[in-house]
């Protein structure tokens, strides 16, 4: 079965298979007679979304995705249901949530959120909606007990519940119960932590109860298949690794053309990178694809003796074995080196489909996590990078700055509160910290340069499409493939 959209320009077949053709426009009506849900989608442009006719034709003969889905509104108001709202999104760190009360704010698109660890120890997640005109009730992060809306005083405690709203004499069929904050899915990965929006709609408008749409959701680690083992084996669900900064980066390009960046098999590294290219071994580099997610991994460079002995440097190594952060090493046997040292023996780069980028390399892990901005701009994304170190190297990098620190905080008792915290900030002082921050950063703003040119280059009319290096881009055309079938279903769910 077909229909057709009509547009205001033009005529465009849409199958009703899943495969090969899309389109979405300003089209207001449907052939023979039904119509697009205009309360769910308003389209600011009567512009056509291209067919992608490398769909399904594998990499050898596809043409890229066409520079329309980077370009044009109306993909991102399907992108914001249908990708975003519909997928785990990984937020923060429960790490970063460590105490009764602990919460931080954020946004997703137009969906904003708030986290807490509730009373109980729990982590829940909520839409950041009051629900008496729709202000936020929290703002950034804190410890609290109770969310206190700053328009009207109205009051929800740590489970979302409304405990509080003054001068409703007169009201009628509330029921105070039935106004708690709107609940959204949470589960957590290592440290990492997930929620699910169930499409962006609150759980009244969800055809089956919110309970039982929750009990249908696959967990994360469900949707990830055999891939979520593999993300376990490459070290990134540690439970050794501790969470020690966040860094946000606005971006003046499509959130996908970030993703496609990152996805192209490490070909730009030598020519962008030069001093990332540097410690790894690019001749090694391999491709993995498994069912939401494809792993890049590459071989390290790993420091000789010649790179890191001088005689003055062994004799004084020797003559002071026991000294804590005197030395690259520690009784632990990590070596503090940002991508040869940990625990970890390669550098590891997964890409969790639609939108989340996991580091491994030495010991650190960070996480990349880019999302549209709030609005209709297409030419705008923001990406959200968290690090988490592991507590060997924690313990001692702070050792290099307070001597002695590894011996007075034990791993496990360092994981509690605030003696955590006090070993995260010493750690943020050393060289080793430090460095390997203003290396990634370094790394962030040669790849900025080069997303925010790719977008110019998008916008520009004689583009169109390109083609694919088969072999490094692999990951890229996976990505592709995963969002634009996420497309024709959002259409086929429309209509």
């Amino acid at each position: 079965m077909s229909v057709r959209f009509l547009a205001s320009h033009r005529t465009v077949l849409c199958t009703s298979s899943v495969r090969r053709t899309l389109v979405c426009c300003h089209a207001t009506q449907l052939v023979p007679g039904k119509q697009l849900s205009s309360n769910r989608f308003v389209y600011q442009q009567s512009q056509l979304l291209e067919k992608w006719v490398g769909y399904g034709v594998g990499i050898e003969q596809a043409v890229t995705l066409p520079a329309s889905w980077y370009t044009q509104p109306a993909a991102l108001q399907l992108e914001k249901q249908h990708v975003f709202y519909n997928t785990w999104q990984m937020v923060c760190s429960a790490s970063q949530l460590q105490q009764p009360g602990d919460y931080l704010c954020g946004t997703l698109a137009d969906l904003r959120f708030v986290i807490i660890r509730g009373q109980d120890g729990q982590l829940r997640a909520f839409h950041n909606v009051c629900r008496h005109h729709a202000a936020a009730v929290a703002q950034g992060c804190g410890n609290t007990s109770h969310f206190i809306c700053p328009y009207h005083n109205w009051t929800y405690d740590d489970k979302g519940r409304l405990v509080k709203a003054t001068r409703l004499k007169g009201i009628q069929d509330f029921k105070s119960r039935d106004y708690g904050l709107h609940p959204l899915v949470l589960d957590t990965l290592g440290d990492m932590v997930f929620i699910h929006a169930q499409g962006g709609r609150p759980p009244s408008t969800v055809e089956s109860s919110a309970e039982s749409k929750q009990a249908k959701l696959p967990k994360v680690l469900e949707f990830l298949g055999s891939g979520g083992q593999r993300l376990r084996d490459l070290g990134m669900c540690d439970r050794h690794l501790v969470h020690i900064t966040r860094r946000e980066y606005l971006l003046n390009c499509n959130w996908k053309v970030f993703c496609d960046n990152y996805l192209d098999g490490g070909y730009h590294v030598p020519y962008a990178h030069k001093d990332l290219a540097s410690g790894l071994d690019l001749s090694g580099y391999r491709n993995e694809l498994h069912d939401k997610l494809s792993i890049q991994i590459s071989p390290v460079r790993r420091p000789t003796d010649d790179d890191t002995e001088t005689p003055d440097s062994n004799e004084q190594r020797q003559q002071q074995p026991d000294q804590q952060g005197d030395t690259a090493s520690s009784s632990s046997g990590v070596q503090l080196d940002r991508l040869a040292g940990g625990r970890v023996q390669h550098a590891g780069y997964a890409f969790v489909y639609p939108n989340l980028m996991i580091n491994r390399y030495g010991p650190w892990m960070d996480t990349n996590v880019v999302v549209p901005l709030t609005g209709s701009s297409t030419d705008r994304c923001k990406v959200i990078f968290d690090y988490w170190l592991e507590a060997d190297a924690l313990q001692q990098a702070a050792a290099s700055i307070e001597p002695g620190i590894a011996h007075s905080s034990s791993s496990s008792s360092s994981r509690n509160g605030k003696s955590l915290r006090g070993v995260v900030d010493l750690a943020m002082r050393s060289e080793f910290v430090s460095s390997s921050l203003a290396s990634s950063h370094q790394v962030q703003e040669e790849d900025i340069a080069l997303c925010q040119a790719v977008q110019l280059g998008l916008q520009e009319p004689s583009y169109g499409v390109g083609r694919y290096a088969p072999g490094p881009e692999a990951p890229m055309y996976h990505f592709h493939t995963m969002y634009y079938e996420a497309m024709l279903r959002a259409l086929e769910a429309e209509r």
